[in-house]
């Protein structure tokens, strides 16, 4: 997928911005990666909220916005644009990263209590 977003971003880049392109270009790699960790992210997402308690939607929520804020904009005092697009890339990580603990945490809290995991009763 990464290569894909590779190989199609330029040409479509070249079409839609021609007069901006050439600045645009070295940003695709980043948004590229930015855009896969978005989507297993919304994967994820779909997956906490079926099997999961709706509170730790308000966590996600809050942490990723403080990390959003704190990383994209602190990184971009530092680096401009491609500090603001490594601090969204590390934000989307975070987020993966603690809903993956929340299945986690799920998942070993219900074989705590000698019942079948949510996943189970599918």
């Amino acid at each position: 997928i990464y290569i894909g977003g590779l190989i199609i971003g330029r040409p479509i880049i070249y079409l839609l911005y021609p007069s901006w392109a050439e600045e645009a270009i070295k940003y695709i790699p980043l948004t590229t990666a930015n855009g896969i960790v978005h989507m297993l992210n919304v994967l994820l997402n779909v997956v906490v909220l079926r099997f999961c308690k709706a509170h730790w939607q308000i966590i996600k929520s809050l942490l990723y916005l403080m990390a959003y804020i704190l990383l994209s904009f602190s990184l971009m005092s530092y680096w401009g644009l491609w500090g603001f697009g490594i601090g969204n890339l590390l934000a989307s990580l975070i987020e993966i990263v603690f809903l993956l603990g929340v299945l986690s945490l799920e998942k070993i809290f219900t074989f705590k209590n000698n019942q079948r995991s949510s996943i189970d009763k599918i």
